[in-house]
C-alpha cells in the first residue's frame, strides 16, 4: 500500500508536463491548423459551430474576421450586449447579406483552451488527491495495527498467572 500511494504521487507529479503538453498543447494546435476558417472541412465547420454555440463566441483568433466574408449562423448574438459587435464592410451571415447584425466578439480559442486546462487540472488534482488518500489511510492502518499488538500484549498479560487484579475492597 505504501509503495502503491508513493508510485501514485510520483506518477501524477512526473508526468503532468507531458501530458499536459501532450492534451493542452496538440489540442491548441490542432485548432490553429484549421485557419483559415473559410477554408475548414465539414467536420472541423460542425466542430466549431458547436463550440461557438456553447461558448458564445466567435472564430478562433482574430474572432468574426477568421471565417472572412462568410460568417455562420453560430456567431450571430440572440442579445446584443457587452460582448457582441456589429458587423462592418461587406459581410454575409449564411447566406443573407445583413446589416446592423452583431456577432459575437471574443474568439473561441482561448474560452476553449481555458476549459480544457481547467479540466485537465481537476483530473489531475483528482489523481494525486487520490494518491495522498492513499497515503493517509496507510498510516491509520499502521496506527491501527500497532494498537492492535497493544491490545494483544494487554489480554496476554491479563491471561498470565501471576496478574492479580486489585481488591474492590
Amino acid at each position: 500500500m505504501a509503495a502503491a500511494s508513493q508510485m501514485m504521487i510520483v506518477n501524477t507529479s512526473v508526468k503532468y508536463q507531458p501530458v499536459y503538453e501532450k492534451e493542452v498543447l496538440n489540442r491548441e494546435a490542432s485548432f490553429l491548423s484549421m485557419m483559415p476558417l473559410s477554408g475548414a472541412s465539414k467536420n472541423n465547420r460542425t466542430l466549431m459551430d458547436e463550440i461557438q454555440i456553447y461558448y458564445k463566441c466567435c472564430g478562433l483568433v482574430e474572432g468574426y474576421a477568421d471565417w472572412g466574408s462568410s460568417i455562420p449562423f453560430t456567431c450571430v448574438c440572440e442579445h446584443p450586449g457587452r460582448n457582441c459587435v456589429r458587423l462592418r464592410g461587406n459581410v454575409t451571415v449564411g447566406t443573407s447579406m445583413s446589416k446592423n447584425q452583431f456577432v459575437y466578439q471574443e474568439p473561441c480559442l482561448h474560452i476553449y483552451m481555458a476549459s480544457v486546462k481547467r479540466a485537465f487540472s481537476i483530473v489531475t488534482g483528482f489523481k494525486f488527491g487520490s494518491a495522498m488518500f492513499w497515503g493517509v489511510l496507510l498510516v491509520l492502518s499502521i496506527k491501527l495495527m500497532v494498537q492492535m499488538k497493544k491490545k494483544k500484549a494487554f489480554l496476554e498479560l491479563l491471561q498470565t498467572y501471576k496478574y492479580c487484579p486489585p481488591s474492590m475492597s
